[in-house]
């Protein structure tokens, strides 16, 4: 049983500035999007090796004894429905399973899991979203053992493990059959048999697109279309857009309502890095309430293996609080950092201050 991680989803801006790499002014691609509704719950998967299943969070390897809101358990009490899923999955999709394992993920959700919106007046469920296909490692070690055997040269080595990495490379299936995974009675879903959205964006003039974004979002955020399914009112966090292209590869982005936003955007669809003006301005931009809801969820409920998890915040957790800030900024807000020329080390000064702040306001709560 080998954990693996779903994928990070960037913000439009971070796909806008990529495509802008890769392809030359006025000869950007003009790509149709698939549009789900993106859930408000807690990221979970379910691994299968053809032999073996296990549950994760987003990640750790998770049990009945090291739970995720009760997500492995929920796993165990339908193990045999699960493994029938993947069986199937593995038949549609012709997965060798001699050299890969199968991740279907989905997000855990419902009551008690999150707070604010539509789903979280609902029983628990899974709501399944994608599909990964995942490699065996030993493969990669054994193009290192044959290497090492003929002497390849460093760069017939270096090439030849390029050429693995593109044939070996973890990859997401870009359907999830409605027939496969659906079950309302166990309260097991598949987000595509709910409302989606479409949208084509050129990347030559992404601007004419954020109207219609925009709409989609603001929509949503007003009424989550899958509680609305399901018989609830109440906001949505936001959709999630793909586009898959070359069979293995996909283009991926994410719009949240302003509710769920966990920096404060001053325009819904950002396109490009704001300008601020300085470090106070962007450290108001991104210390949030809603980032710290993150954060305390990331220490405390989401992961068995570190030491605060279930555990009562103390102001001695201070230090990771601040360290689970700084990776969570410098990842999703290091293009807004460097477009206004802000120092990371004037950033970190003002930024663990406030977190300091934040954190014993929790404790003395």
């Amino acid at each position: 049983m080998t954990h693996s991680s779903y994928s990070s989803i960037e913000q439009l801006r971070h796909l806008v500035k990529d495509i802008e790499h890769y392809f030359p002014a006025g000869e950007r691609p003009t790509l149709e999007f698939y549009g789900t509704v993106k859930l408000h719950g807690t990221n979970a998967g379910i691994g299968y090796n053809g032999k073996d299943i296990w549950a994760q969070s987003r990640s750790n390897i998770i049990t009945t004894k090291q739970d995720n809101a009760g997500f492995a358990f929920f796993l165990e009490t339908n193990k045999e429905y699960f493994i029938d899923i993947m069986k199937k999955v593995v038949d549609n999709y012709n997965i060798d399973m001699s050299s890969n394992n199968v991740i279907l993920f989905g997000e855990w959700c419902g009551t008690g899991i999150q707070k604010g919106v539509a789903i979280s007046k609902l029983p628990r469920m899974f709501v399944a979203f994608d599909i990964k296909i995942v490699p065996h490692d030993d493969k990669l070690s054994a193009l290192h053992k044959f290497s090492a055997l003929h002497k390849l040269s460093a760069l017939h080595k270096l090439s030849a493990l390029h050429k693995f990495s593109a044939l070996h490379k973890p990859y997401y299936i870009d359907t999830l059959i409605p027939e496969i995974v659906n079950d309302y009675e166990k309260r097991i879903f598949n987000i595509h048999l709910f409302p989606t959205f479409k949208v084509i964006i050129d990347f030559n003039d992404v601007q004419a697109s954020t109207n219609q974004l925009n709409n989609i979002i603001t929509n949503v955020e007003k009424t989550c279309p899958l509680g609305n399914a399901l018989g609830v009112d109440g906001v949505g966090e936001g959709v999630v857009f793909r586009h898959y292209y070359n069979e293995k590869d996909r283009y991926i982005f994410k719009l949240k309502g302003d509710e769920h936003k966990v920096s404060k955007e001053k325009i819904k669809v950002e396109i490009a890095p704001e300008v601020i003006a300085n470090i106070n301005v962007f450290c108001d931009r991104v210390v949030t309430e809603n980032r710290f809801t993150q954060a305390q969820e990331y220490l405390y409920r989401l992961n068995p293996s570190l030491p605060t998890y279930n555990k009562t915040p103390e102001l001695s957790h201070i230090g990771r609080f601040i360290k689970w800030f700084q990776d969570d900024i410098w990842k999703e807000e290091m293009d807004v950092m460097t477009a206004n020329n802000l120092d990371p080390n004037m950033v970190y000064s003002e930024m663990a201050k406030r977190v300091t702040t934040m954190v014993k306001a929790l404790v003395n709560q």
